[in-house]
């Protein structure tokens, strides 16, 4: 018997025009960040899975030999083929799903929408959140430095007209963790955003850490 331990949050920045709301970013003069999170890293999933049935578990070099303040180009260099496959495959899968008409629950019901591209920023954004959140032993979208996703992505040198985040812990595949996603109301909707034209994946497995494998999605379209 394993345990599989589940946990996502939502948090949407969108960039519009009007009247701040007093939350401190680092969004561009002139524009409205709305932070809104929702569900805790509370869900115990049991799962019977022999171990032979287990997916092998991917990367040659420990997270912790992989610092967060590393480059972009660093970063990509070091980053571990076997991650680098499961990412794509979360982008891959998300793609199928925005390919036709999904219901998100009480966020509303989605037409399909065109497909997200890749982009090597926001893979580097959210790599250096499921690193960080592993090796600092986390579960958030503010980091125990009180960096917010907004930050994290315009270090990167992305400039972002909209943006948006979804973390997962302990999924073991990228089957698992998208149709958690798409099961997740407000998750389902970031994925389902026809504002977003754009997605970096993070994962990061590490035996010696509490759920083993963090997942990061971040969202964006670029300012013209």
């Amino acid at each position: 018997m394993c345990r599989l331990i589940w946990g996502f949050c939502l948090v949407t920045v969108l960039s519009i025009y009007g009247c701040g709301d007093g939350t401190q970013s680092n969004a561009a003069e002139g524009d409205v960040v709305n932070l809104i999170t929702e569900g805790q890293p509370d869900a115990t999933v049991p799962m019977d899975q022999a171990d032979s049935d287990r997916p092998d578990e991917p990367g040659d070099i420990p997270p912790a030999d992989l610092p967060t303040t590393m480059s972009c180009d660093e970063l990509t260099a070091r980053w571990p083929s076997d991650w680098v496959s499961l990412e794509a495959a979360v982008l891959e899968l998300v793609n199928e799903r925005r390919a036709s008409m999904q219901d998100c629950g009480s966020a509303g019901r989605f037409s399909p929408v065109p497909p997200l591209e890749g982009h090597p920023l926001l893979d580097c954004a959210a790599r250096r959140h499921s690193l960080d959140m592993a090796q600092r032993g986390f579960f958030d979208h503010v980091n125990p430095d009180g960096d917010a996703p907004d930050a994290r992505i315009l270090v990167t040198g992305y400039q972002p007209r909209a943006m948006g985040e979804n973390i997962a812990a302990g999924a073991m595949t990228a089957d698992d963790v998208v149709e958690g996603w798409m099961n997740s109301d407000g998750h389902c909707r970031n994925i389902m955003d026809g504002s977003f034209q754009q997605l970096g994946v993070g994962y990061i497995f590490d035996a010696d850490v509490q759920y083993n494998r963090y997942w990061t999605q971040v969202f964006g379209t670029e300012r013209n």
